[in-house]
């Protein structure tokens, strides 16, 4: 059990709720969150290593890159990541508003539904994971199931703006999990019910099977699949797409079919991968999702795989 915080860190703490607060009365007094993206794509860019932490990724998986696109890539992405902070900050508004969220095709999830399975939508940093989990709302209310999505989420290092952003998450549906040993075992009872969870799989997970993404191995992590087959769900990739008019573009794609979980995995990013290819600017390429170091050889000779 942690001790008590610093007093530094507990006067820090005030400081990030304040500006966090500050910004929320800004926005919410202007018209939609598209400011927010023009402000990060000129101001992101000039944070010193965040193009070449951009470029990097990029080089790995399109070496023939140059550096104005990669430049022009990492300003996409910072204005997409700011205008995803503010649409927190607005999600309330968002979730009242039935016009902001589009559900392009929602049958393979009520199909799942009302074959009384549970559903694992598995969804990347990529646009707006939380319009996934209002479609899930909106389509299932329509269709007369009425459920929620939950979500497991990373807990913030600010325990005061944590508590503030899980009443602001909650907005899109619940329950809100933290990852860990008590959100696990909530996500498990969650999805034995029956219910829908919404799980981003596009972050490394160091020690996981390495499997192609963007034609680069990449470690990816198999707890999605695995709970999949595990309690006999569908997995679903869902992605919300975020649109030049504000709105969001949801689509349930078709179930990956079963198998094992890593053949599984593999046809996730894949689909997670067509979506970059399309909308390259709407992933966050920030994350340091390919290991560099050549492990993967040393794998594929333990498994008789050297070519």
């Amino acid at each position: 059990m942690s001790g008590p915080r610093p007093l530094h860190r507990r006067l820090l703490d005030r400081i990030e709720m304040g500006a966090a607060r500050l910004v929320q009365a800004i926005s919410l007094a202007l018209p939609g969150e598209a400011w927010a993206q023009s402000a990060g794509a000129v101001i992101g860019p000039l944070w010193p290593g965040l193009v070449k932490r951009v470029a990097d990724n990029l080089a790995l998986v399109r070496p023939g890159a140059s550096r104005a696109e990669a430049r022009a890539l990492a300003a996409g992405v910072c204005g997409q990541f700011a205008r995803a902070a503010v649409e927190y900050l607005n999600l309330e508004r968002i979730a009242a508003d039935p016009d902001r969220v589009i559900v392009e095709d929602a049958a393979p999830l009520l199909e799942a539904l009302q074959a009384g399975r549970g559903v694992v939508l598995v969804t990347a940093h990529f646009g707006s994971w939380e319009a996934v989990r209002l479609a899930v709302r909106r389509a299932t209310a329509e269709a007369g199931e009425g459920r929620d999505c939950a979500l497991v989420r990373r807990a913030f290092n600010n325990p005061r703006f944590d508590a503030w952003s899980q009443t602001m998450i909650a907005h899109a549906g619940v329950p809100v999990l933290h990852k860990g040993r008590e959100g696990t075992r909530a996500l498990l009872r969650h999805v034995a019910r029956k219910g829908v969870a919404l799980i981003l799989v596009d972050q490394r997970q160091t020690g996981s099977p390495l499997i192609p993404f963007l034609g680069r191995e990449a470690e990816t992590a198999l707890a999605a699949a695995e709970l999949a087959l595990r309690f006999d769900c569908a997995l679903i990739p869902a992605r919300g797409l975020r649109l030049e008019d504000g709105r969001f573009s949801v689509r349930f794609e078709t179930e990956i079919p079963r198998s094992d979980a890593e053949t599984m995995m593999a046809e996730v990013n894949a689909r997670i991968g067509a979506w970059v290819a399309a909308w390259p600017e709407q992933w966050f390429w920030l994350h340091r999702r390919w290991k560099t170091r050549p492990r993967g050889a040393r794998i594929r000779a333990a498994r008789g795989k050297v070519d």
